[in-house]
């Protein structure tokens, strides 16, 4: 019976660290299939992990709004993995009234402006985000370039 309190939470701790869950305590978040979505979750989220001191692992995809974190995490907070890849693209919106996507060159600018210059500098040489047709992914090694390794 003296045992089941600490096997808990050595279980609790383990499922922490696999990073699909991130309980408040939990000093690191692990970022795996990243999509992206609403601009305004991502800078909540990033603002809070921020304040937080959290350790940000990028381990798998991370594209769309997920990329503000590069600007919004402080640089000693994130690291990427081999595994690690950033994917960059324009924003748009859909408008049902036109059946679609369309470019929305405001958001756009949100995302970049949160970009540090360095990687804001990297997205240009590509051509920069001029549409949401064309990703621009970010792999290994060039990402050992510009972040911190895990």
């Amino acid at each position: 019976m003296k045992y089941i309190l600490p096997v808990v939470l050595l279980a609790l701790a383990l499922a922490g660290c696999a990073g699909t869950i991130s309980p408040i305590w939990q000093k690191q978040v692990v970022i795996t299939n990243d999509r992206g979505g609403y601009i305004v979750r991502f800078q909540k989220k990033y603002r809070r992990w921020a304040a937080e001191n959290k350790l940000v692992v990028v381990d798998g995809y991370c594209a769309s709004s997920c990329t503000m974190a590069i600007g919004m995490i402080p640089r000693r907070n994130l690291c990427v993995t081999k595994r690690a890849v950033w994917g960059f693209h324009g924003s748009y919106y859909n408008a049902l009234f036109v059946g679609g996507k369309v470019e929305n060159p405001t958001q756009t600018h949100l995302m970049t402006d949160a970009y540090t210059d360095d990687i804001r500098a990297w997205v240009d040489s590509k051509g920069g985000l001029k549409t949401y047709k064309r990703m621009i992914l970010m792999k290994w090694p060039e990402t050992a370039k510009y972040f911190r390794v895990c």
